[in-house]
């Protein structure tokens, strides 16, 4: 899961062609682009990033290599350089925009949600998400998963979004939300985790995560070190 972030420059991008305007026939079924189209940047970014998750799902992570995602994306052998360093930043790069999707709808959700039903709704959105995007995750983030990346990094940025959940949507002190933060985000890995194995139906995770979303609402002051509930 990632922390919320603004949006991205629009330079325009000059793809490389044979100036024909049309497209190549398609190597292998690949779905290739024209190659004389000009994109903005972060589109043509974007772009990648779809194709390089269209190869991962269909094809597996061998697939995803910078000349067959250049060939699937129908630009030249040298551009996906401009954007990434090698195969595995694009996994990277496609981890942290797949956790960023899942953020958003959660941070969605919270915001929309009455103050009563909230931490229902958030876990209903978030495991909506989830199934939405099980495929990409699951290679991407479970167990097993081929990204090689700063896993201790992506927690943390986890853990802090998860925080800043807390403190705007469920009026969380900032000492308390970092405390919990941690717990319930590894409650929430877990519950996803233990469903998408198929140890636990989608209900009884989300009822289990419930349990614990509530309990930590709930909790003592006390325990994170501030004074008891109506306290001077």
């Amino acid at each position: 899961m990632a922390v919320r972030e603004q949006g991205t420059t629009t330079t325009a991008e000059p793809v490389p062609g044979d100036g024909s305007g049309k497209s190549r026939p398609a190597p292998n079924g690949a779905p290739l682009s024209p190659r004389a189209r000009r994109m903005p940047r972060d589109k043509r970014r974007e772009q990648l990033l779809d194709v390089a998750a269209t190869l991962l799902t269909t094809r597996g992570a061998q697939a995803v290599t910078m000349e067959r995602l250049a060939e699937w994306a129908g630009v030249s052998k040298a551009l996906p350089y401009s954007h990434f360093d090698n195969s595995n930043d694009v996994l990277l790069a496609l981890r942290n925009r797949e956790n960023q999707r899942l953020a958003d709808v959660v941070w969605q959700a919270a915001e929309s949600a009455p103050v009563g039903n909230r931490a229902a709704s958030v876990i209903a959105a978030f495991f909506d998400a989830a199934e939405d995007q099980s495929d990409l995750l699951g290679m991407l983030t479970g167990p097993g998963a081929i990204v090689a990346g700063p896993d201790e990094a992506r927690e943390r940025e986890g853990a802090e979004f998860v925080a800043e959940v807390l403190e705007v949507h469920f009026s969380m002190t900032p000492r308390r939300a970092a405390a919990t933060a941690p717990v319930l985000l590894g409650a929430c890995i877990g519950a996803a985790d233990g469903w998408g194995e198929g140890e636990i139906t989608r209900h009884t995770a989300e009822q289990l995560l419930l349990t614990v979303t509530r309990a930590l609402l709930a909790a003592d002051p006390v325990v994170f070190g501030e004074p008891p509930r109506g306290a001077n």
